[in-house]
């Protein structure tokens, strides 16, 4: 009895950790590594006279891929980059 215990509860975690492994792998953004540009993201820079900013798509220091985004501004300002998910 003791043995079957022990197996349905490998079992149990086994398809357990399967479940989450293929749920955390599904991914909900467009491009989400940058690499076809700055396809499916919407940016939004709100500036002020004599502020310059730069959002770019760029090949400094990428996660994973081989690009990443870039906020750059003169001043302390609100910069966005997002994705509405449906």
């Amino acid at each position: 009895m003791k043995k079957i215990t022990i197996v349905v509860l490998t079992v149990c975690l086994f398809l357990t950790n399967l479940f989450i492994v293929s749920a955390a792998t599904e991914n909900l953004l467009i491009n989400p590594g940058f690499e076809d540009g700055d396809k499916g993201w919407t940016m939004d820079a709100r500036v002020q006279e004599g502020v310059t900013y730069s959002l770019n798509v760029t090949d400094e220091k990428a996660h994973s891929g081989k690009y990443s985004f870039k906020m750059e501004n003169s001043a302390i300002y609100r910069n966005v980059i997002f994705q509405n998910l449906n």
